[in-house]
């Protein structure tokens, strides 16, 4: 059993970031380091409908333990747009008390957008 779910045998990416999630909740020392890798930032390629959604969900997993989640696209436009939905959602967040002002100050900070891909 891992996080009161049954274990998925398949080698996914899903998978292994059910995983990384289910373990950085469950023992909250290993952000950094998981299956021996070192783990600082994450991105997410593509900024369009669901590219924000993804970067927000690891931005408030990852982000109390320094990690940032890069959004990268080749488009400035799709990168502005993708910037506003998850900083709506972050203060929908704080509205409704999802999480606290200070949360989402360093989810906020966390999400960074870009068009280069290094």
């Amino acid at each position: 059993m891992l996080c009161g779910d049954k274990y998925d045998n398949s080698h996914t990416f899903f998978s292994y970031i059910k995983i990384l999630l289910c373990a950085i909740k469950t023992h909250r020392n290993m952000a950094y380091n998981f299956k021996n890798l070192s783990i600082s930032k994450i991105s997410v390629i593509g900024a369009g409908q669901i590219g924000p959604d993804i970067a927000l969900h690891f931005a408030k997993s990852l982000s109390p333990f320094g990690v940032n989640v890069i959004v990268v696209d080749i488009s400035p436009l799709a990168l502005e747009k993708a910037k506003e939905k998850a900083h709506k959602k972050i203060a929908k967040g704080v509205e409704t008390g999802a999480f606290k002002p200070e949360q989402a100050e360093k989810i906020k900070n966390a999400l960074i957008f870009s068009a280069d891909y290094e």
